[in-house]
């Protein structure tokens, strides 16, 4: 909403709820949680090599791919690198021809309007910034003065920020001093005070031809506060954990794919596959839309566990999700089966990478209603050169005779997530009641709220 600077604003719109403010609807965690919010400023910080700007990456080839635009500034890398890396993601050259519209400023940034006639243009869906420090020193500010991070951010991030539909990302690096660091990047603290979330990355093994490679994430500030309850305890020196970014390439840098794991899982992600493939059944035969609390009375298991389900089916794309007021409505998009034999228990560490080809239009939560689902489908990063890592010595995929999927994918949990307090936690399918050790209850609890519909896509 635009008015006269320093007049005061109608509240009406807010009070009556035809404003509201979305979670994060954009880039899912393996458990279903989002990192990115419609409206909002995120800030990824991190040293060199710390798979920020391949996270800006990742959610720019998931959106061009979702059939809608991308603004991407920037101001330390060249066209060529940036198109191998969309295209080795799943990116089509048609959706990046269509969609994502690139930017290399060279000059000192004295008139933006360009970059503002493209965002009136295409109303981004997501505007990327990378390279903060270069953007303003080529423009003569200095990012250690809260004066010049203000008047640099007003020529372009300010402008920007009413005319993206989805949320804008500026990625920055930080002091070379781990200790004298903190919560900040380089510069300003003013940088922090700017925006709404903070991201911080860290390698922790790195990203190469033929290797597989990861950075820890970690939530520095979230003026929102969706993000706070999905992520590990919090230092002032670190904030808290959030994610494990993971990426593999193959041995040219052809084909690339990469999961988003909660930090709480180490080994593996737990999938609840016998509820997803429940739920899925149940939404093709209504063949409407349902609420999750309404989905979660009809299929049979525990409501925490349908909604996990519920989740992983939309990031997947065999559930699509539309905004209803407030909340979000579910419809069946395509059916979901259980993969390999009863009783067989897929390795673990294929759960959750993914590739952009697998992502098309869909509702979502962003201001203009619309952003990307997932489903299967062939781009240049889809060949079969990924062979699966080898498995540690000391890995059992194996299934005790006598186990259904269903009580595979809940004995998977015993190496995936625990806790110092030992609970029961029911098989879903209720045939026995077998004690575990197991926090499981404590750890989903803090994804879905049991009492409040959630709204997730």
């Amino acid at each position: 909403m635009s008015v006269p600077d320093w007049q005061p604003i109608d509240l009406g719109p807010y009070l009556d709820g035809s404003i509201v403010e979305l979670p994060a609807t954009m880039l899912a965690r393996t458990d279903g949680v989002k990192m990115f919010a419609p409206g909002k400023i995120y800030w990824l910080s991190g040293p060199p090599e710390s798979n920020k700007s391949w996270a800006a990456q990742i959610l720019t080839a998931e959106t061009v791919m979702g059939g809608h635009h991308v603004i991407y500034i920037d101001f330390e890398t060249d066209p060529l690198p940036i198109v191998n890396r969309l295209l080795a993601l799943g990116c089509s050259e048609e959706s990046l021809s269509q969609g994502l519209h690139y930017f290399r400023p060279e000059t000192p940034m004295k008139n933006t309007d360009s970059i503002i006639a493209c965002a009136v243009k295409f109303k981004p869906t997501v505007t990327v910034i990378d390279g903060v420090a270069a953007a303003m020193g080529t423009s003569g500010f200095d990012g250690n003065k809260a004066g010049d991070v203000y008047a640099w951010w007003a020529l372009l991030g300010a402008k920007l920020k009413p005319l993206t539909d989805g949320p804008i990302c500026a990625v920055d690096h930080v002091v070379k001093s781990a200790e004298s660091r903190g919560v900040y990047a380089s510069g300003s603290g003013q940088k922090l005070a700017l925006v709404d979330c903070h991201f911080g990355f860290e390698t922790k093994e790195p990203v190469g031809r033929g290797l597989i490679g990861y950075a820890i994430i970690s939530v520095l500030k979230d003026k929102t506060g969706w993000l706070w309850r999905h992520a590990g305890k919090y230092s002032p020196e670190h904030g808290a954990p959030f994610a494990k970014l993971s990426i593999k390439a193959d041995h040219d840098g052809e084909v690339v794919r990469y999961k988003i794991d909660p930090t709480q899982v180490s080994d593996g992600v737990f999938r609840p596959s016998t509820l997803m493939e429940r739920v899925s059944k149940t939404m093709a035969q209504t063949g409407g839309a349902m609420s999750k609390n309404a989905i979660t009375e009809v299929v049979p298991g525990k409501a925490v566990y349908i909604r996990m389900a519920i989740d992983i089916l939309t990031t997947e794309g065999y559930l699509q999700a539309t905004p209803k007021g407030k909340f979000f409505v579910y419809s069946h998009l395509k059916a979901f089966e259980m993969e390999g034999e009863p009783g067989e228990q897929l390795p673990l560490y294929d759960a959750g990478w993914r590739s952009a080809s697998q992502c098309v239009p869909g509702a979502s939560g962003t201001r203009g209603g619309q952003s990307a689902s997932l489903r299967p489908t062939l781009h240049r990063g889809d060949a079969d050169a990924l062979p699966p890592p080898a498995l540690d010595a000391d890995q059992n995929n194996e299934v005790r005779p006598g186990l259904t999927n269903e009580d595979a994918d809940i004995e998977a949990l015993d190496h995936v997530i625990t806790g110092d307090d030992a609970k029961e936690v029911e098989d879903t399918r209720q045939l026995d009641e077998r004690p575990r050790d197991l926090d499981i209850e404590a750890v989903l609890e803090a994804h879905y709220d049991a009492e409040e519909e959630e709204v997730s896509l």
